[in-house]
């Protein structure tokens, strides 16, 4: 959840993919000032998804947090932007990874049992 709730608040865009036998998930929120933030979620516990996402208008930057855990159904272990989250849901992120970007595009690769939350500006 906390994941979602650094996406932050706007319109819920439409999403769409390629079809694929991968448990793989899509959700986009137009922000304030332009800005886009994508959720990307794979839920499969095998395949690293790489993903090309088309934002509809000019990227100049994408920055990436990333969740991770060593399993699926993980409660102990897991991190939000390289850091563990505390009992509390308290956490102290470093700087959002950069990303690859062309024209209205960001490239971004999604290991197994992973999220990660792009905010493309």
């Amino acid at each position: 959840m906390l994941l979602f709730v650094k996406a932050g608040q706007g319109s819920m865009l439409k999403t769409t993919g390629a079809p694929t036998s991968i448990n793989f998930s899509a959700y986009a929120v137009g922000g304030a000032g332009g800005a886009t933030s994508v959720v990307l979620s794979n839920k499969d516990r095998t395949t690293t998804v790489h993903a090309t996402v088309d934002v509809g208008s000019a990227v100049a930057s994408a920055g990436a947090i990333r969740l991770e855990g060593p399993a699926l159904e993980a409660t102990t272990g897991v991190t939000l932007g390289g850091v563990a989250i505390g009992a509390d849901g308290g956490f102290a992120p470093g700087p959002p990874e950069s990303l690859p970007t062309s024209g209205t595009t960001f490239i971004v690769d999604v290991p197994p049992a992973s999220a990660v939350l792009v905010t493309a500006q």
